[in-house]
């Protein structure tokens, strides 16, 4: 019987927010999973954009990827990028 198995687990992931301020990094620890019962937490991990305007954002995400298969156990370092536009309204603060 042969045990075959592949893992991935998030590294960190970059973003560049598309505005000029430069690239965030953030790790696996910084990033998570968000539930509803979150809304009023600030992420220990995130950007603020300071005026309106349509940005085009870009975040790499590294994985390291172990497994086993015939050949024995590997590993390596996979990084996966992906882009999207955003359109930031007027901000405003409420309740204050």
């Amino acid at each position: 019987i042969c045990d075959y198995w592949a893992r991935a687990k998030v590294v960190h992931t970059t973003w560049d927010m598309g505005d000029g301020s430069g690239q965030i990094r953030c790790t696996r620890e910084q990033m998570k999973e968000y539930h509803t019962w979150m809304a009023d937490r600030t992420p220990e991990c995130g950007h603020t954009y300071t005026k309106p305007g349509r940005y085009h954002i870009n975040m790499w995400t590294t994985f390291r990827v172990t497994w086993n298969d015939v050949n024995g156990e590997g590993g390596e370092f996979i990084t996966i990028r992906r882009s999207m536009y955003a359109r930031i309204g007027e901000s405003q603060v409420v309740n204050q």
